[in-house]
């Protein structure tokens, strides 16, 4: 049996999300699911709406941190909206990234941790009135906590940049962080 790690998974924003009616700011889920590793249930963590930017282009750089994982475990990103408030329900889901293993996200990751974001496709759930769905992306970091000092410096470093791009922009003009990206692709997403 490979060994569990812990994880955060830094979420930083989306573009290009499919417009929806519902005017509330949209949220990420991360869902874990280690049902080949363990009789675990899946572990589900979120992102709060309070921290989104936008609706369209949101930005939430949020950390969420998973107790342990197996590497085989399949992670898959859900990008989600409330329902309105007269009409109670499920919330609406926009957009969702394929399963991905998360052995296959450290790797697409590499070794920057810290200053390169990985950017997976989206797949919108509806498609604008002609039909068409948007190229849209989750810009995401993932990074392995080996000890308290990895876990504290992603947590400095995340306030740090979230800090630096409120103090340089306007609301309506905040974009994603100014950090490397690397795109998924099928080569890289081969198991």
């Amino acid at each position: 049996m490979m060994s569990s790690k812990r994880i955060q998974f830094h979420i930083d924003a989306a573009t290009a999300l499919p417009f929806h009616k519902n005017s509330s700011r949209p949220f990420v889920t991360v869902k874990i699911d280690n049902a080949n590793e363990t009789n675990e249930k899946e572990q589900l963590l979120r992102t709060s709406t309070a921290r989104c930017d936008s609706e369209h282009d949101p930005s939430w750089q949020q950390n969420l941190t998973a107790s342990t994982m197996s590497p085989t475990c399949q992670v898959t990103f859900e990008v989600l909206q409330r329902s309105p408030v007269w009409a109670p329900g499920k919330p609406n889901k926009l957009a969702v990234t394929d399963a991905y293993p998360l052995s296959t996200l450290l790797d697409m990751q590499g070794g920057n941790m810290f200053g390169t974001n990985i950017e997976l496709p989206l797949h919108p759930t509806t498609s604008d009135g002609n039909g068409n769905t948007p190229s849209a992306r989750l810009s995401v970091n993932i990074r392995e906590l080996a000890s308290r000092e990895t876990a504290n410096l992603a947590v400095r470093l995340s306030a740090e940049r979230r800090k630096s791009q409120e103090a340089s922009l306007s609301p309506v003009l905040r974009a994603p962080s100014p950090t490397h990206v690397s795109f998924a692709t099928p080569a890289t997403l081969e198991v």
